[in-house]
């Protein structure tokens, strides 16, 4: 299996060695439409080609007679032309239709004019576990395409790409703004461009090339994730007026109750599962993978766990699931979270 990073994808965009065919797959959306783009720019031409140059499909009008059709077409006034495929979801594509593709796919190297790139957003097909144990779908595809892996990125890559987001726009953030950005509204980068151009002109509007802490929560959306986190570990801690002010800020962004109260009864049994984990003898590596999540988020919940037993967090869990059956008995809303903060 070719397995390559983004990196190296951008690589070879630069030096004009894009072939064959790829799959992009992983967590970063975002980057996966720049480097769509990129190779747009790079394979096409000029834009009065694009009809003969610049294929796209979707899952609305995709198949595989379809797909061999476009690879047989032949470019106007360039060597290649870029079919492009990024609205499948092979968790529902039939057993046939996964076939029918495999078999086109495999002429693809009779047509040395046709780049195929097929784009799979965050979770639309099983990877596996990469790079050792692929699974059975992508092994399959991997035979006749290069695998491109879109990794999340870390908080430090993010809090830099802010930074040049916001000096892009003609304001200045430290690094650790930058952070508290991340942290709070979280790190798709969709998300994120939307907030830095909101605080960037929040502040210019206020007469400022600056941004300061407090510009993050009077402008930005809290994540959910963010919002979940930070209000279970100040239950944790005892902490009821921070509970309830992340509440209200939750409710400001009008987030449902039933859905804040679903995020935190799962952010509380992840971190009863990290912690049974890292009691058993799991390294942090191990429990990310068993879990499906990040390493630097595992070593967050190991944090905010570390004076909290098992007994403790599974007797918050049991009322956090009371809470969510009187949540959706009742109409009390945000009253059912509320009176669980106080029940502790």
């Amino acid at each position: 299996m070719n397995i390559i990073k983004e990196a190296d994808f951008r690589k070879e965009i630069k030096s004009d060695k894009l072939h064959g065919g790829y799959i992009f797959i992983g967590e970063e959306d975002y980057m996966k439409a720049f480097c769509l783009n990129a190779a747009k720019a790079t394979i096409s031409g000029d834009e009065i080609y694009d009809f003969f140059n610049y294929i796209k499909m979707s899952s609305m009008d995709f198949s595989a007679s379809a797909l061999l059709s476009a690879m047989a077409a032949t470019p106007m006034m360039s060597e290649h032309k870029l079919i492009v495929i990024d609205d499948i979801d092979f968790n529902k594509l039939k057993s046939a239709q996964f076939n029918e593709l495999c078999d086109v796919l495999s002429q693809l190297e009779n047509y040395d004019s046709s780049i195929l790139i097929i784009s799979v957003s965050a979770g639309n097909i099983n990877e596996g576990f990469l790079p050792k144990r692929p699974s059975t779908e992508l092994s399959k595809l991997a035979e006749y395409l290069t695998v491109v892996c879109f990794e999340s990125n870390t908080q430090a890559k993010l809090a830099t790409w802010v930074q040049k987001h916001f000096e892009h726009n003609n304001v200045h953030a430290d690094i650790d703004i930058c952070s508290k950005l991340i942290e709070y509204s979280g790190k798709n980068m969709y998300s994120l461009s939307n907030e830095t151009d909101k605080i960037s002109y929040y502040v210019l509007f206020h007469g400022r090339n600056t941004v300061i802490e407090s510009d993050i929560y009077n402008v930005s959306s809290i994540t959910m994730e963010y919002g979940a986190f930070a209000f279970s570990n100040s239950i944790m801690d005892g902490n009821t007026k921070l509970a309830l002010d992340i509440l209200g800020d939750m409710k400001r962004n009008k987030i449902e109750p039933v859905n804040i109260l679903g995020e935190i009864s799962r952010v509380y049994t992840e971190m009863y599962s990290t912690k049974k984990l890292h009691n058993s003898g799991c390294s942090n590596a191990e429990i990310a993978k068993i879990l499906k999540v990040h390493e630097y988020k595992v070593s967050l919940e190991l944090r905010a766990v570390y004076n909290i037993s098992t007994e403790k967090l599974e007797n918050i869990i049991e009322k956090c699931a009371a809470a969510d059956i009187a949540l959706k008995l009742s109409t009390q809303g945000y009253i059912a979270i509320e009176r669980l903060v106080c029940s502790f």
